[in-house]
């Protein structure tokens, strides 16, 4: 402490006046924030939640995870919310944010921003989710709603995140509700993985536009496209020139990027002890702050040893890897065929079919802007397609080729 000092008085001696005032204010915060952060995560923290009428323990443990005790299912779901809007209650808001395409309304009314927002909205993400939560059993629907009145019960008493708070931004944070969690669910499942398959086909179609030969692109990719007519890559020269996953939302920070993943198990057969090993291996970024995953010991019938430690991911209530006392289970993201192209002949507004013509209605959303007017983007869709045309020209399609994409979870 008594070389600390000197040197940082020293240093201060050093500095203009104007600096030194900087340097005093921003370690005098420093030291409130990290007080704060100690008061607020104090190892010994062991306490009595009350959530929607139940009680049951929490704590921290000397590694820094959430264990709590429920008593029965419902509990477990709240317990995990409650821990979840604690610890990482501005990862989710921000994922939130994002994926109902409303950064520009809330944190930066910025182009950059905006086009985010256009390309959430255009994925429709929200709309999607919300049609979602009216098509839950009478189960699913409570253990959302208890996981959401966990989380909703600690934002209810602690207000906005200190961090908000920081960085400047006001927002209003809504409750956490089933709708959000079907969201996130919904933006899991396209982030890195759908995407990651159309933007490797879109890359495929702009490279016969600018003018790879067929046989070439045979070679690079084989045996996907040895079947490929050339009558398809003449039709795909005929298209409106494709966009890419917008580069903004790829480094979205609080965006997982999933890029592969493997687990495997070794028998009790080859093992020291002779019980079996499991490695759940997701690869994500080891630097990414907060991570992705976020770990958590819960208890939901002691007397029947029914407890699962694991991880879980913010906003969704269900730990994905992990394990019980008497089993261990975990995942793999495999890739599948999510998404297809097709090239539509649009005249006069609907796609040329042969067994009849088939209209593309105009979807018009208002996109917020803080400090700034509102912009609005056009979308064309028909069931579960939605064409790749420019979102910026209005509500009128102008005849031509266009691609049309169909995405799993998409509903128009």
């Amino acid at each position: 402490f008594f070389f600390f000092f000197f040197f940082f008085f020293f240093f201060l001696a050093m500095l203009p006046t104007i600096s030194k005032l900087t340097l005093l204010a921003m370690c005098i915060g420093g030291i409130a924030v990290g007080l704060w952060c100690y008061v607020r995560d104090d190892p010994a923290w062991d306490t009595l939640v009350e959530v929607g009428g139940s009680k049951f323990r929490m704590r921290r443990t000397v590694n820094g995870v959430i264990e709590f005790w429920g008593h029965h299912e419902l509990d477990v779901f709240r317990g995990l919310g409650y821990a979840h809007a604690r610890d990482r209650a501005v990862q989710m808001f921000f994922t939130r944010t994002i994926a109902q395409g409303r950064l520009s309304e809330i944190v930066d009314g910025s182009d950059e921003m905006l086009k985010v927002d256009t390309f959430m909205r255009e994925q429709g993400f929200a709309r999607t989710a919300r049609a979602v939560a009216n098509e839950l059993t009478p189960v699913v629907a409570a253990r959302l709603n208890a996981y959401c009145d966990g989380v909703n019960t600690y934002m209810a008493a602690n207000h906005r995140p200190l961090e908000l708070i920081m960085i400047g931004l006001d927002p209003v944070v809504e409750p956490w509700t089933p709708v959000d969690v079907l969201l996130i669910t919904q933006l899991m499942g396209f982030v890195g993985l759908a995407e990651t398959q159309i933007d490797l086909e879109r890359l495929l179609i702009q490279s016969v536009q600018s003018g790879v030969p067929l046989s070439a692109l045979q070679k690079l990719f084989p045996p996907h496209l040895d079947a490929v007519d050339p009558a398809i890559v003449h039709l795909l020269q005929k298209v409106a020139p494709v966009h890419f996953f917008p580069p903004e939302v790829a480094m979205m920070p609080a965006l997982p990027t999933f890029k592969a993943s493997n687990n495997w198990v070794v028998s009790g057969q080859h093992t020291k002890s002779g019980k079996p090993l499991m490695a759940m291996d997701p690869h994500l970024e080891v630097s990414r702050l907060p991570a992705v995953w976020y770990e958590v010991l819960y208890h939901s019938d002691p007397l029947a040893n029914n407890s699962i430690a694991g991880i879980s991911v913010p906003g969704i209530p269900a730990v994905i890897m992990g394990r019980r006392h008497d089993v261990a289970f975990s995942l793999t993201y495999g890739f599948m065929d999510m998404a297809d192209f097709f090239v539509e002949e649009i005249r006069n507004g609907s796609a040329v079919r042969d067994t009849g013509n088939v209209a593309f209605t105009a979807r018009e959303e208002t996109i917020l802007r803080k400090n700034g007017s509102p912009a609005t983007v056009t979308f064309f869709e028909s069931g579960y397609e939605i064409l790749e045309a420019p979102s910026n020209k209005g509500s009128v399609l102008q005849d031509g080729f266009y691609l049309g994409r169909c995405y799993s979870g998409f509903r128009g």
